[in-house]
């Protein structure tokens, strides 16, 4: 019972168990890396010369479940990179390391335990992914800013038009307070339009008609997990296009469930749906840059400055 290798909603996700034996040496050195941006696994000039990668990225926290996630991942022979990452932090970062390099992402796995409920991969949660909650704090940041400075305008007129000392004492206390916000606001404003930055440069990051292939379980069960998908294909596959992948049910696998490979009576299934798969599309779309001579306080361009016309 041979399924398809690819995820059409009828089976597996490109996986080939057969593997060659140097294949499996190099996987296992490599299943072990704990993304250090910068530093590269040592892989042969071949790998290194590649323009186009696919990369499995294993986000499970639960050190019992590791194992056969990695094993499950190993067992892809599609993958030329298997990382383990320390936070989701360093998977935007190794990334947009790889971009760095000239390559570009034609599959991205991503793995881990999820569930219905409380959608999830892994380590990964709905909202380090949800950029229009970002865009919003971004925007309340960028708000209470504007605000405070009004209010320091008002207590510094305030405070020099006092006459007693009580209230004097009372205004440069609400005047230190608000000052405080005031920085707190800014860089909080900052940390948002850099973290925005660096998804608006991850779109650049994936191939024409890349894929990315949730291994979680319910990733698309629910209308939050949905949302997920569609944060993920928005992030990632906004400039060149693409698809998102994930299923409606639990994902078993032979290495996590053996008994089900006999009871099926294969050992060829990596991968094995209860449920469907579900494609979400995006279509490439041109992205805009903006030069820095028009910058504001709300672009996201990166600039952080207005630049001077020379």
């Amino acid at each position: 019972m041979k399924q398809s290798k690819n995820f059409n909603g009828k089976g597996c996700l490109d996986i080939e168990n057969k593997v060659s034996d140097s294949r499996k040496e190099y996987i296992n050195e490599i299943a072990n890396y704990t993304v250090d941006i910068g530093t590269e696994n040592k892989v042969s000039d071949s790998r290194n010369r590649k323009k186009v990668v696919h990369i499995g990225i294993l986000l499970e926290d639960n050190k019992k479940d590791k194992d056969w996630m990695r094993k499950t991942l190993s067992s892809d022979s599609s993958l030329d990179y298997m990382i383990e990452p320390r936070s989701v932090d360093d998977v935007f970062k190794y990334i947009r390391h790889l971009k760095r390099q000239g390559k570009r992402i034609g599959k991205m796995v991503l793995m881990g335990h999820g569930n219905k409920i409380n959608p999830h991969i892994g380590r990964m949660q709905p909202a380090d992914v949800d950029i229009y909650a970002m865009a919003r704090q971004r925007k309340r940041y960028k708000t209470n800013y504007e605000d405070t400075k009004k209010n320091i305008k008002v207590l510094r007129a305030q405070l020099k038009s006092a006459e007693d000392t009580k209230t004097k004492e009372k205004l440069q206390k609400m005047l230190g307070e608000e000052r405080e916000f005031l920085v707190f606001s800014r860089d909080k404003y900052d940390e948002s339009v850099k973290e925005l930055n660096l998804f608006k440069e991850l779109s650049g990051a994936m191939d024409s008609n890349a894929v990315i292939g949730l291994l979680n379980c319910s990733a698309a069960g629910s209308a939050k997990g949905k949302e997920m998908m569609r944060n993920l294909g928005k992030i990632f596959l906004r400039e060149r296009g693409g698809r998102v992948v994930g299923c409606t049910g639990n994902i078993w696998t032979i290495h996590a469930y053996p008994v089900m490979a006999w009871l099926t009576d294969t050992d060829d299934i990596t991968v094995k749906p209860w449920g469907e798969w579900v494609n979400y599309n995006v279509r490439p779309s041109k992205v805009s840059h903006c030069n820095g001579y028009n910058h504001d306080i709300d672009c996201q361009c990166g600039w952080g400055i207005q630049r001077q016309k020379k």
